[in-house]
C-alpha cells in the first residue's frame, strides 16, 4: 500500500477511536489538519448556530479563498451573511469592520457589489434595500444561506472524496492492536499461556520460565515437578490471583479460531494444551472485559436496560437530562433535558439556581413506556416505539410536593399502573394512560425513599421504605399498610426483588453509617442473610442488582463487588480501571449478560458478565466432557446475544465437538452423525408428558403454510394456503402478567381496530405454475409484506388494510426478507431465479441480483456481518455483501462433502442468535454453516426415508426445532444436532394418525428458549412447552432408567 494511502487510514481509524471516546473537538482539529475528511453536519452546524469564525477556520484546512470559484463562493457567502447580520441589528462599527477585513478582499473582482455593499452602512433598515426587501429573520436565512453553500461544496473539485468517510467496523483500531498482540505472543520463543501484557509502548515478550527438571536427577525432578504443579494449581484456583495479574483476557488456543471481538486478546500458537493451560485461559476471563464506553454530558444517576431489546439502555443524569443509548452501535438515538412539557419553567429554574437531577427512570414491563422521575414534583411519561425508535411525550403528572424519590410500574386487573413515591411522605399510584390517580398511601412519618410492587400467590401488593428505616407492605385499597417492620440500621433503605421474582434484598446504610445488603424471609419479616464485604462507614446510596443466575452486585468503594446470593462472603470485585465513582450507579440487563456502570468523566462502562459466571462457576468442572456444551454456551459474547445486529463474533464454535477435543486429531461429520445413534432421546408419546395448546380455530382457515410470533413476543401470526393471515394474540391478565404467548393460557383471534378478523392476499389465475406463498414481518410487528402467489401486499398490523400492492407476476415472488437496517428496503425472490432489492417507500427497485439458476426459495440477512444469504430449490446459496450489493460467494449445500442430490426441494435459511452461522434446511437435511466463506460446519442426516417439513432455531440459538411430514416434532442441539427429545404425534393429535395431517411450519418464541408452534395441514396450529416451567426439552418427560432405555430408533 502506498504510504500516502497507509497515512490517510490511519487518520481515518483514529478519527473512529476519538468519536468512540467522546472526543469530539479534537477528532474535528484533526479533520482539519490532515484535510482528509470534510464533516458537512459540524460545518453546517456551525452556519446555523452563527459560529462564522469557527466555520472560516474549520473550512481553512481545506481550502482557501482563492483556490478557485467555487471555493471564493463558499467564503464570501459566510462572510456576507455575517455581515448583513451585524447590520440587521444596527451593529455598524462590526459590520464595518467585517466589511474592510473580510469582504474587501472580493472587491477587485466584484467592486460594484462591493460598493453596494458599502451603501448598506447608511440605511437605516436593510430590507429598505431592493434587492433585501424578502430579507427574513436570522435563522431562516441561514438555512437558505447553508444549503446553497452546501450545493457549493459539493460541486467544488478540491472536496472531491472528502465528505464521505470509509465504511468500517466499530472499534477497528482496538482490533488491529490486538492482532498486533496476538503476533507478538506469536513469536515468543517460551509462549506463556496467560501472557502479562501490561504495555503496547514497547513489543511483548514472554520471559522464559525456569525449567528446573532439565536440571534435576529423576528423583529430584519428581520432587520439584510435584512442587510446581501444586503452585501452578494453587494460581490457577485462585481468580484474585489472575484477575490481578492480566489486563486481557485470553482463550484456548486453537490454530482454526479467530476471535472478531475487539476487546478480546485470543492467544494462538500452541499446538496442543495441558490441562493447566485450558484452566487458566477460562479462569481468566476477567469482570474488566469493558465492551463498550457510552459518553454522556453529565453524571449518570439512573439507568435502565428495556426489558425485551437487552441493549437499550436509558439513561438519567444529575442535570434532570434523559438519553437513549444503543449499546450494541454505541449510538444515543434520544435525548431531552429537563423541562415542565407545554411551559418555560426551566428558565425559571435556572434562574433561581435550582438544580434538577434524574431520581429514577423505567421501562414498563413490555417496554412501549418509561417513566422519569424528577427531584422536583414532576413524574414523566415517554411512549417508545421499538421499530423506529421514535420516541414522543406520553404523560406528565406533578406527583409529589418536593423530591419524587422512586417509581415503578405494576399491572392490576389488566390495568397498568405507575406507582411514585416521594419527599411529602405518600405513595401514590396512578393510571399509566391516563395519568387519573388511583390511590394515595399515607403512613409514614418520614420521606419515603423506595418502593418495589410484586404480585405473589395472585396477590398484588406495594413495599416501601423511608428515610428513618421503616419498611412497610400496601395494598391496593385504603386500609392502610398491612406490615410494619424495621430496616437494618434503621436509615436510608431501597427494597428490590431478584431478576427471577423469588428473592427479596435490601440495601441501605444505618444512621453510623454502617451498610447492610440483605437478604428477606419476605413472609415472616426476618432477615436471611446478611453479605459481608461493603466498606464502613458509608453515608452515600449504594446501587444494587442482581441477575436470574443468582449474581448479586453492589457499587461500593470505587468498585463494583459481586455475591454468589446463597453465600454471604464476598466473592469478588472490579475497579474497572479505576475510573469508577465512590457509588456508581449499576445495572444489569434483563438478561443479566451485560452490567451498565456509571464512571468518571460521564462516562457509563458496559461489562460482559456471563464471562464472571463462567469463571467462578464452570472453572471446577472444565475438564468434564459433559460439560463442553455448557462451557461453549457460556463463553459466547453476551454483545450479540442481546443485539439484533452491531458487533461480529466468533459466534458459536460449530466444530468445537468434532475438533478433537479428547486427542486432538479432527473427527468427521459422519463420526458427528453416528454417536447420535448412542444418544439418549426424550420420547414424548402421551399429552401428559408436556404442555400444549391448540389455538382457537376460524372457519375459513384450512392449511397453514407459514408460521411466525411477533417480534414482541405476544401473537402468532399464520398464512393460509387460500391467502388469508390469522393472527392470535395473549391477554395481559392476572393468569398471563406479561402478556406473552403461553401454552398456559389460550389467547383470542385478534381483530383490528377496522374490525377486520382477516388479511388476504390478492389470488392469481393467470399464473400456470404451482403458487408459492410467503411474507415478512417488519420488526416493530406494525407491517406485514404478504404474498400467495399474486402482487405483494403490505397490510398494516393495526388495521388489517391493505396499503398498497407491488409486484405483480409474472414473475412470481417466491420469498420475502425485510432489510434489518432500513424497513423501506425489501428482498424478494422472484421464480424467474433473479432477487429484487426494493425500496417500498420511493416504490423503486434498488438493485437487481442475478446467478441462480433456479426458483428463488429462501433469504436471510445477517446485520452484523452486511450479508444477504440466498438459497435455491437446487440446494445452491449465494452471499451477497449488501452494502454495494455485489456477489461475495457461491457453492452448493453437501452431505458428507459430495454436492447435495438434485431433488428439487425448497431450501430454508435461518441465522443464528450470533449472525455468523446460518442453518439450512431441506427436505432430506440439516446442516449450520459459516456465512462468509460457506463452511459445513455440522450436518444431521435421516438413515431413513423421511421427510424435514420445516425446522428452525429457539430463540437463545442453543436448540433446533425440526418437524417431519409423518407428524413428528424433534428437538436437536444446535451444537452438534444431536436429537434431545421427539414429540410423537400421539401426544398432541386426539386424532386417528393420518398420512395427511402433519406439521407444515414452525415457529420459535422470540423470548422464551423452549417455547415453539407448529400449524398443521388441517388448519390447527399449537403452542409447545416442556412440562413443568423453566425445564428443558432435553431432560424432562422420563425418569433417569427409562431414559437410560430409550435410544435413537426411528432413524437410526
Amino acid at each position: 500500500m502506498e504510504k500516502s494511502n497507509l497515512n490517510k487510514e490511519v487518520v481515518f481509524l483514529i478519527l473512529q477511536f476519538l468519536d468512540e471516546e467522546g472526543l469530539k473537538e479534537t477528532a474535528h482539529k484533526l479533520e482539519r489538519e490532515s484535510g482528509f475528511y470534510f464533516d458537512m453536519k459540524y460545518f453546517e452546524d456551525m452556519l446555523l448556530t452563527g459560529k462564522w469564525d469557527d466555520a472560516e477556520s474549520y473550512l481553512s484546512g481545506f481550502t482557501r479563498v482563492d483556490d478557485n470559484r467555487h471555493s471564493t463562493k463558499i467564503y464570501f457567502e459566510i462572510r456576507k451573511q455575517k455581515f448583513l447580520e451585524a447590520l440587521d441589528i444596527n451593529d455598524r462599527a462590526k459590520a464595518l469592520d467585517i466589511l474592510i477585513k473580510d469582504l474587501k478582499v472580493f472587491s477587485p473582482h466584484h467592486e460594484e457589489l462591493f460598493n453596494e455593499m458599502t451603501q448598506l452602512l447608511t440605511i437605516d433598515n436593510i430590507r429598505e434595500h431592493a434587492s433585501l426587501s424578502t430579507y427574513g429573520d436570522a435563522n431562516s436565512v441561514r438555512k437558505l444561506v447553508v444549503d446553497d453553500i452546501k450545493k457549493v461544496i459539493e460541486a467544488n473539485p478540491v472536496f472531491h472524496g472528502k465528505l464521505k468517510c470509509p465504511a468500517f467496523k466499530s472499534q477497528r483500531l482496538r482490533y488491529l492492536l490486538n492482532q498486533s498482540l496476538n503476533w507478538q505472543h506469536l513469536l515468543c520463543k517460551d509462549p506463556d499461556p496467560v501472557p502479562d501484557i501490561k504495555t503496547l509502548l514497547v513489543d511483548h515478550v514472554c520471559k522464559p520460565s525456569l525449567n528446573l527438571s532439565s536440571l534435576q536427577s529423576e528423583e529430584s525432578d519428581s520432587i520439584e515437578n510435584s512442587e510446581s504443579d501444586k503452585h501452578l494449581s494453587n494460581r490457577n484456583s485462585d481468580p484474585s490471583t489472575i484477575t490481578d495479574s492480566v489486563p486481557f483476557s485470553a482463550a484456548p488456543t486453537n490454530p482454526e479460531t479467530t476471535i472478531e471481538d475487539p476487546s478480546v486478546v485470543t492467544l494462538k500458537g500452541r499446538p496442543c494444551q495441558t490441562s493447566n493451560e485450558v484452566t487458566s485461559a477460562i479462569a481468566n476471563v476477567l469482570p474488566e472485559n469493558v465492551v463498550r464506553i457510552l459518553k454522556e454530558d453529565s453524571p449518570p444517576v439512573a439507568m435502565d436496560f428495556h426489558p425485551i431489546w437487552h441493549t437499550l439502555l436509558l439513561v438519567g443524569t444529575n442535570i434532570g437530562s434523559i438519553g437513549l443509548w444503543d449499546v450494541n452501535s454505541s449510538e444515543k438515538l434520544f435525548s431531552e433535558n429537563y423541562g415542565i412539557w407545554g411551559t418555560n419553567n426551566i428558565q425559571e429554574a435556572l434562574e433561581k439556581g435550582l438544580r434538577v437531577s434524574v431520581k429514577k427512570i423505567k421501562w414498563s414491563p413490555n417496554g412501549s413506556l418509561f417513566g422519569v422521575a424528577f427531584s422536583e414534583h414532576f413524574v414523566q411519561l415517554y411512549s417508545y416505539h421499538d421499530g423506529n425508535d421514535i420516541i414522543s411525550q406520553h404523560l406528565q403528572m406533578d406527583a409529589h410536593d418536593g423530591s419524587v424519590n422512586d417509581l415503578a410500574f405494576s399491572s392490576l386487573n389488566k390495568q397498568l399502573l405507575v406507582i411514585t413515591c416521594g419527599d411529602d411522605k405518600t405513595i401514590k399510584v396512578w393510571d399509566a394512560v391516563n395519568g387519573v390517580r388511583c390511590y394515595t398511601f399515607e403512613g409514614h412519618n418520614a420521606p419515603v425513599c423506595s418502593i418495589c410492587p410484586h404480585v405473589k400467590q395472585h396477590v398484588h401488593f406495594i413495599f416501601s421504605t423511608s428515610t428513618d428505616g421503616k419498611i412497610k407492605a400496601w395494598l391496593y385499597d385504603s386500609l392502610g399498610a398491612r406490615v410494619d417492620f424495621d430496616a437494618p440500621g434503621y436509615g436510608y433503605t431501597t427494597l428490590a426483588y431478584s431478576a427471577d421474582d423469588k428473592r427479596l434484598f435490601s440495601c441501605g446504610t444505618g444512621k453510623d453509617g454502617e451498610p447492610y445488603l440483605v437478604e428477606w424471609d419476605e413472609s415472616e419479616g426476618y432477615i436471611k442473610r446478611t453479605y459481608k464485604g461493603l466498606k464502613k462507614p458509608c453515608f452515600a446510596t449504594i446501587h444494587f442488582d442482581s441477575t436470574h443466575k443468582g449474581l448479586l452486585a453492589a457499587g461500593d468503594d470505587y468498585m463494583v463487588k459481586f455475591w454468589n446470593m446463597d453465600s454471604a462472603e464476598l466473592w469478588t470485585s472490579t475497579d474497572v480501571d479505576a475510573e469508577l465513582l465512590e457509588n456508581p450507579c449499576i445495572r444489569f440487563n434483563k438478561k443479566g449478560t451485560l452490567l451498565a456502570v456509571a464512571a468518571k468523566d460521564n462516562k457509563i462502562k458496559i461489562l460482559e458478565i456471563d464471562d464472571i459466571l463462567l469463571k467462578r462457576n464452570e472453572i471446577h468442572s472444565i475438564h468434564d466432557p459433559s460439560n463442553i456444551h455448557e462451557t461453549l454456551k457460556h463463553t459466547q459474547s453476551p454483545i450479540l446475544n442481546d443485539a439484533s445486529a452491531g458487533v461480529a463474533d466468533e459466534g458459536i464454535l460449530m466444530n468445537g465437538y468434532q475438533n478433537g477435543l479428547e486427542d486432538g486429531r479432527s473427527n468427521s461429520i459422519e463420526e458427528s452423525n453416528n454417536k447420535s445413534k448412542y444418544w439418549s432421546v426424550s420420547e414424548i408419546c402421551e399429552p401428559s408428558q408436556c404442555q400444549f395448546l391448540q389455538l382457537p380455530i376460524h372457519p375459513k382457515i384450512s392449511k397453514i403454510v407459514r408460521l411466525t410470533y411477533t417480534n414482541a413476543g405476544n401473537g402468532i401470526l399464520a398464512l393460509v394456503s387460500n391467502g388469508d393471515h390469522l393472527l392470535w394474540k395473549w391477554p395481559c391478565n392476572n393468569l398471563n402478567l406479561d402478556g406473552k404467548a403461553t401454552a398456559q393460557v389460550s389467547p383470542h383471534i385478534w381483530q383490528s381496530r377496522s374490525g377486520l378478523q382477516l388479511m388476504s392476499n390478492k389470488l392469481t389465475s393467470s399464473y400456470n405454475g404451482d403458487l408459492v406463498s410467503c411474507f415478512s414481518l417488519s420488526k416493530n410487528d406494525s407491517y406485514l409484506m404478504s404474498t400467495s402467489g399474486g402482487a405483494i401486499s403490505l397490510f398494516n398490523m393495526l388495521t388489517f388494510k391493505t396499503v398498497t400492492t407491488i409486484m405483480p407476476p409474472p414473475p412470481m415472488a417466491t420469498c420475502l426478507a425485510f432489510y434489518p437496517r432500513d424497513n423501506n428496503i425489501l428482498a424478494v425472490g422472484m421464480d424467474n431465479s433473479s432477487i429484487i432489492i426494493y425500496n417500498v417507500r420511493t416504490n423503486k427497485i434498488v438493485n437487481k441480483l442475478e446467478g441462480h439458476s433456479k426458483r428463488v426459495t429462501t433469504l436471510a440477512f445477517s446485520s452484523s456481518f452486511d450479508l444477504l444469504v440466498s438459497g435455491d430449490i437446487n440446494a445452491q446459496i449465494f452471499v451477497w455483501n449488501t452494502n454495494g450489493w455485489e456477489k461475495q460467494k457461491e457453492g452448493y449445500l453437501q452431505i458428507h462433502g459430495q454436492k447435495v442430490p438434485e431433488v428439487l426441494s425448497e431450501t430454508h435459511i435461518q441465522f443464528h442468535l450470533h449472525q455468523k452461522h446460518f442453518l439450512a434446511v431441506r427436505s432430506n437435511y440439516l446442516a449450520m454453516y459459516e456465512a462468509t466463506d460457506l463452511r459445513c460446519c455440522n450436518q444431521w442426516v435421516p438413515e431413513v426415508s423421511v421427510v424435514i417439513s420445516q425446522a428452525t432455531f429457539s430463540s437463545d440459538g442453543q436448540a433446533v426445532y425440526a418437524s417431519f411430514v409423518d407428524g413428528t416434532v424433534a428437538i436437536f442441539d444446535a451444537l452438534n444436532f444431536q436429537m434431545r427429545c421427539r414429540i410423537n404425534p400421539s401426544a398432541y393429535l386426539n386424532t386417528t394418525p393420518s398420512s395427511s395431517i402433519y406439521p407444515l411450519a414452525i415457529a420459535a418464541h422470540p423470548q422464551k428458549p423452549s417455547q415453539f408452534a407448529v400449524g398443521l395441514t388441517d388448519g390447527r396450529v399449537f403452542v409447545f412447552e416442556p412440562q413443568k416451567p423453566g425445564e428443558d426439552w432435553s431432560r424432562f418427560g422420563l425418569d433417569d432408567k427409562e431414559a437410560m432405555n430409550t435410544r435413537v430408533g426411528l432413524w437410526e
